[in-house]
C-alpha cells in the first residue's frame, strides 16, 4: 500500500474516533443512558409521535435483536424517560413512547445541538461548513454503499 494513502486512513480513524469519543463522553454520562439507549430515545423521538412505536419497529429500525431492545427499554423505563403500553389496534403488541421527561431531554438536546452547529458555522464559516457537510454526506454513502454491498443491511435502510 502506498505510505502516503496509509497516513491519511491514520488521520481520517484518528478523526473519526474523536468525534466517536467525544459524542459518548458529552452526552451518555450526562443523562445516565449508554450510546445505544440515547440512540434508541433519538429514534423514538424522530418517528415515535404521539403513539409511540413497537418493540418489532424500534428492532428493524436500530438493527438489534428484540431480547437487547426489550433490555434497553427495561433500563430506559426505570430511568423514567419512556413508557409502555398496550397497542390498541393489535393487543399482542407493545407500544413504547417518550415520557414528559424523556421529550423534555430529547428536546434539550435538540437544542444544543443546533447551538452546537451554529457555533460551529461561525468558527468555520459558511462556505467550509457546507465543504463539510458535502464530504460527511459522501461519507455517510459510501459507507451505506459498502454495507448494502456485504449484505449488512438492506436497501430499505439506505
Amino acid at each position: 500500500m502506498d505510505p502516503e494513502m496509509n497516513g491519511v486512513v491514520r488521520q481520517l480513524m484518528e478523526a473519526f474516533h474523536a468525534f466517536q469519543k467525544l459524542h459518548v463522553e458529552k452526552h451518555g454520562p450526562k443523562i445516565g443512558a449508554s450510546r445505544s439507549e440515547i440512540t434508541l430515545l433519538l429514534m423514538l423521538h424522530a418517528h415515535g409521535g404521539e403513539k409511540g412505536l413497537k418493540v418489532s419497529q424500534l428492532s428493524r429500525r436500530l438493527d438489534v435483536a428484540p431480547p437487547t431492545v426489550t433490555q434497553m427499554i427495561n433500563s430506559l423505563e426505570r430511568k423514567g424517560f419512556l413508557e409502555r403500553s398496550i397497542d390498541p389496534e393489535d393487543r399482542r403488541a407493545v407500544l413504547v413512547k417518550l415520557t414528559e421527561r424523556g421529550s423534555e431531554i430529547m428536546e434539550r438536546g435538540r437544542r444544543e445541538l443546533m447551538q452546537r452547529f451554529h457555533g460551529l458555522i461561525q468558527y468555520m464559516g459558511p462556505e467550509d461548513a457546507k465543504e463539510l457537510a458535502r464530504l460527511l454526506n459522501k461519507t455517510a454513502e459510501y459507507m451505506r454503499h459498502r454495507q448494502i454491498k456485504k449484505g449488512e443491511i438492506g436497501d430499505d435502510q439506505v
